[in-house]
């Protein structure tokens, strides 16, 4: 029952993984997962983007004239929100950008050392949209979620690296982040 319940929660994965490899590869990563041997080093930013396109490609495909028009203007009008949100995150006080246009706020300054880029760091994070929606969040799982720094994406990664333990920040949309907003507090 609780693979079923699993499955349904997909979404649309099982229309964009067909290929008897693909499946025999995605249960093995659920197996590697609960077994605790997931080969750490295939599982990286570059790796997830790859996937993140391919899936993002057959999805595509499957989509008529009607729905990659309704998708477009949806990624336009998030846009939009996401370019307001940058102007007034970058006009408080206390707000950092960066060389590369990434916006860190700092919520509470952290006491202890800054991660480098080989660290394992162990955060709570909020992702959210720019209307405020929650699509993933270590707090409501109530534990924090550890991971290498170069497993996570880009403007995620340099927001970390930008912290130090103890500190809670805030990263609002960028270019080259997810285009979300989310706020990272280190345990």
């Amino acid at each position: 029952m609780l693979g079923v319940e699993i499955a349904g929660q997909m979404g649309d994965l099982p229309k964009d993984i067909k290929d008897a490899n693909e499946i025999k590869a995605f249960i093995a990563g659920i197996e590697a997962q609960f077994s605790g041997s997931v080969e750490r080093s295939v599982v990286n930013a570059a790796n997830g983007q790859a996937l993140a396109e391919l899936l993002a490609g057959r999805r595509a495909a499957r989509v008529g004239p009607a729905e990659k028009e309704a998708a477009e203007k949806e990624k336009e009008g998030t846009a939009r929100s996401n370019a307001k949100l940058m102007v007034k995150t970058e006009m408080k006080e206390g707000v950092k950008k960066l060389p590369s246009g990434l916006l860190i706020e700092t919520l509470v300054e952290g006491t202890g050392a800054a991660p480098n880029a080989s660290s394992t760091v162990t955060v709570h994070y909020t992702g959210m949209l720019a209307n405020g929606s929650v699509f993933d969040s270590s707090v409501e799982r109530g534990e924090p979620a550890s991971f290498a720094v170069g497993q996570v994406v880009k403007g995620f990664a340099e927001g970390i690296l930008n912290m130090k333990v103890c500190g809670a920040h805030r990263l609002p949309p960028a270019a080259c982040a997810y285009a979300c907003p989310a706020w990272v507090r280190a345990p």
